[in-house]
């Protein structure tokens, strides 16, 4: 690869970046107008609205933006600076830069007969005064592959710090600024190989670091992978069309998978509706969808009750404990009590993954009986009914969460997917799942 070639992809995905990150940036400020990023089944909002998306009033979206306009910028420079025809060397081949004749004792010069007769030969053998090459275009190659180097190492950290964040600490995952990450990636890659390799091919030393390098970024994929994937599968519309193919219809799925005997009810117990929510308790998506679906039951008029399954999410450390604590004080009569506290101290554990839920503090201040709490938190009977939650909810094509059933009188199910869409419907005396 010449350095023609490195600089011109350098080039083309900076003007990506830049085009990207500055769309994300207009949509900080202007919400509506959005790129489709599957935010109500994937995490674009969650990340929105995280204190990452922002420096002070500034988003950092538009950090990201200007650094891809600098690198850009100085991608577009190099490229006058190099030479068409090899992309390697731009003082090679021209002895004019030296002022247009070749001065004596440089090598490659030649003196005349004439010269060589008239001159001394003590003059002949005095050297030349070196030239000026401080404002060369090679030392200016040299500069300004520096500073895109120096801008994409500082982008490269920045985005996995933001992606570590993003993926772990916030749980969410936002493809656009993942393919932002990937694309920095990239010329950080293209950048070091201008720069430290001045394009030439790697010595026996540079090999073996380079695949200890490899090794470390394979461990670090390696540990990643598990939440990555996760994050895109719940994204939906990326990986999987066909979660949004099913949301708002009709879905050919088993009753007895969805309806069982010891449903935890909110609302009439006689309501004709029944509304069912596969959540987590460390979804930020599922907090909304919580509160959303208590709301349009109690604004039903008893037409319709709403009932929780859980269905915690492998990458979610605290998903699992949470579900069992909501089992176990429903053993107690406070399951909706408890799962409301679990949202309501949320944060407290979604952002900080090293950091327990104070389960037993919350039973207390609902007024469970605290060693009775622990002992059935940790019983087989609540970890068989969260067990069973997750494989109907895996039966019935739960992909992400939340995810909401509506079975109607004559057993017909809609599957519901977005909160927005799920509100909408619940709203629309029209929809189909009214008809009688």
């Amino acid at each position: 690869m010449t350095r023609q070639t490195s600089n011109t992809i350098t080039l083309v995905f900076s003007t990506a970046g830049a085009i990207l990150s500055g769309w994300l940036t207009v949509e900080h400020f202007l919400p509506q107008v959005s790129l489709p990023c599957g935010s109500d089944v994937g995490g674009c909002e969650s990340v929105l609205q995280s204190s990452l998306s922002h420096i002070g009033p500034i988003p950092t979206a538009l950090f990201g933006c200007g650094l891809y306009v600098l690198i850009a910028w100085a991608c577009a420079l190099r490229k006058r600076l190099l030479k068409p025809e090899d992309g390697l060397d731009p003082l090679a081949g021209q002895p004019e830069s030296y002022g247009g004749t070749v001065p004596d004792g440089v090598d490659g010069a030649h003196p005349t007969a004439e010269q060589d007769a008239s001159s001394p030969p003590e003059a002949a053998a005095e050297p030349a005064p070196s030239p000026d090459l401080s404002v060369e275009p090679e030392d200016l190659v040299r500069g300004v592959d520096r500073m895109i180097w120096a801008l994409a190492l500082a982008g490269f950290c920045v985005s996995l710090f933001l992606q570590y964040n993003v993926l772990i600490v916030l749980q969410s995952f936002c493809p656009w600024c993942f393919t932002s990450a990937v694309l920095l990636t990239i010329i950080f890659l293209l950048a070091s190989r201008d720069f430290l390799l001045k394009g030439e091919p790697l010595t026996e030393g540079q090999q073996t670091m380079l695949a200890a390098l490899a090794l470390l970024v394979g461990i670090l994929i390696f540990t990643l992978y598990g939440h990555v994937k996760e994050r895109i599968r719940m994204t939906g519309t990326i990986v999987n069309p066909d979660i949004a193919a099913h949301d708002n219809r009709k879905v050919d799925v088993k009753r007895d998978l969805l309806v069982k005997k010891d449903l935890h009810i909110h609302g009439s117990p006689t309501a004709p509706y029944l509304l069912i929510e596969f959540g987590d308790y460390q979804c930020p998506n599922c907090r909304r969808g919580s509160a959303v679906a208590a709301d349009l039951v109690d604004q039903s008029g008893g037409r319709v009750k709403l009932a929780f399954r859980n269905f915690p999410l492998v990458m979610h450390t605290w998903a699992r404990p949470a579900a069992y604590a909501a089992e176990a004080a429903g053993l107690q009569g406070k399951f909706w009590e408890m799962h409301d506290k679990l949202y309501q101290k949320q944060d407290l554990y979604r952002e900080n993954s090293s950091s327990p839920p104070r389960l037993n503090d919350w039973a207390g201040s609902l007024g469970l009986n605290v060693s009775r709490f622990v002992k059935d938190s940790a019983s087989p009977k609540v970890k068989s009914r969260v067990d069973a939650d997750v494989a109907d909810g895996t039966a019935v094509r739960v992909h992400s969460t939340p995810t909401f059933f509506v079975v109607t009188p004559e057993n017909g199910i809609y599957q519901f997917t977005a909160v927005e869409t799920l509100e909408t419907a619940m709203k629309n005396p029209n929809h189909p799942m009214w008809a009688k």
